[in-house]
């Protein structure tokens, strides 16, 4: 939602504000938006001096009706603290680069204490871990929970905001155990953030968070419909308590799960929806990420002339400057982009590199995509002998991968085709589709079109 205003609070303390109105009021007070601390302040204040008589909380569903009354309760015992809990989390924040491994380097206050700063300093540090050390993401997350759980267990703070913040830590760990392949583990934790969820204050960001790690876990699983479906969850809070630049990141990934689906002009529709509402400077990694997507869906989807444009103005290359393998990435695009608006020499130059970049790196898997994006430019070029030597070389690379079964049937057709000098630049294309297809939807069974 907007951001709390002094006559928003006033309605709220004198009971002038419609039910429904009062609920999303308050799930944004007690929700962590940094710009309306000062307002849940001044609840406090005032619950601690005159009583709640003021404050009329007639809500339909008694459930709701008792999340509130408890967070509004630990709100009243834990607001007074937390200009100190803030001041604690910004100066850990600060130090901890000038360690050698980071926060956990930096000294607590006292041997025996479970501060609520602590926990959100390791919080804030977790995300940025998974590009650099996932290893080192998962000992953070780790330290998070475990903390997180003794001080719930502690009694120093309010139940409901403790159980808020350790289904946050919960959710953290799966996502760090997912990112280094411990789906199992990463299930269990899910389960156990959505218990501590239901014990919370109900704040709506800590079950949305909860539905994003769990769309990720699903991904993984190659369970696209669920991890779908985890997304749309998500999206939906964040829509309802005006979370933009949230629900902006959520349709960037469900736009990625909807290219796996094979709808590429649909992902491209709902990346395109999810970049307008990104907040670029809160994200820019994510942006990045967007927008190679955006425009790789639009390539997939036909639209050559647009995605060529774009790639163009989107300063792509100098944001992939130190990341050779999204380089490479990107010089692969170039040439499909080519290949799509009849530039066959360029095509041919740019995937032939890229194709030669990706081996460099021990990216056979990718570099045996190329060839198949390269086997079309050649088969347009009339390059008989080279496309039947092109099409052995990709299969014995799949074949020496171990692809499934399903996926090598698909290449060994491609080959037969290209040895009878009856494959087209369409029959490669199915094929190619095919495969990426399958690498999320392993069910799938190949029938060739053409």
């Amino acid at each position: 939602m907007r951001h709390v205003t002094d006559a928003d609070m006033e309605q709220l303390l004198s009971g002038r504000l419609e039910s429904s109105e009062e609920q999303i009021l308050l799930r944004h007070l007690l929700s962590r938006c940094r710009f309306c601390r000062k307002h849940l302040e001044l609840i406090a204040e005032i619950l601690s001096d005159d009583g709640d008589e003021g404050i009329d909380t007639h809500f339909e569903d008694p459930g709701y009706d008792l999340a509130i009354d408890r967070a509004l309760a630990a709100a009243e015992t834990a607001v007074p603290h937390w200009r100190e809990e803030a001041s604690r989390m910004t100066r850990n924040l600060a130090e901890a680069p000038q360690h050698p491994r980071g926060v956990l380097d930096l000294p607590k206050e006292t041997p025996d204490e479970f501060s609520w700063s602590w926990v959100e300093t390791l919080l804030q540090v977790i995300p940025a871990e998974r590009y650099r050390d996932p290893q080192h993401m998962l000992m953070l997350a780790l330290s998070a929970e475990s903390q997180a759980k003794e001080l719930r267990q502690s009694g120093l703070y309010p139940a409901a905001l403790a159980a808020d913040l350790h289904a946050r830590a919960l959710s953290e760990l799966a996502n760090a155990y997912r990112i280094n392949e411990g789906l199992a583990e990463a299930n269990q934790l899910l389960n156990e953030a959505a218990t501590a969820q239901n014990k919370g204050t109900g704040d709506p960001l800590v079950l949305a968070r909860i539905y994003e790690v769990g769309s990720s876990v699903r991904l993984a699983q190659r369970h696209l419909d669920l991890a779908i479906d985890a997304l749309d969850g998500a999206h939906r809070i964040y829509d309802d308590v005006r979370e933009v630049h949230l629900a902006g990141r959520v349709l960037i990934l469900k736009g990625i799960c909807t290219a796996h689906t094979g709808y590429y002009a649909e992902a491209a529709k709902i990346l395109q929806e999810g970049l307008d509402r990104l907040d670029t400077a809160r994200d820019p990694q994510l942006a990045v990420t967007g927008q190679y997507n955006y425009i790789y869906n639009l390539e997939l989807s036909g639209e050559h002339r647009r995605a060529s444009r774009l790639l163009l103005q989107s300063g792509l290359r100098e944001a992939f400057a130190d990341e050779p393998l999204n380089l490479l990435k990107l010089r692969w695009l170039e040439g499909k982009i080519h290949a799509g608006l009849g530039r066959l020499r360029q095509a041919d130059t740019a995937l032939t590199a890229a194709r030669q970049g990706f081996f460099a790196k021990s990216q056979s898997y990718d570099a045996a995509l190329v060839g198949l994006d390269l086997l079309a430019v050649w088969l347009r070029q009339d390059r008989a002998t080279e496309v039947k030597e092109l099409a052995e070389d990709v299969l014995e690379t799949f074949i020496d991968l171990g692809i499934r079964s399903e996926a090598l049937k698909a290449v060994l057709y491609l080959r037969e085709a290209c040895l009878q000098q009856a494959a087209t630049p369409v029959l490669v294309k199915t094929v190619v589709d095919f495969l990426r297809r399958s690498e999320w939807q392993p069910l799938l069974r190949f029938a060739p079109q053409g």
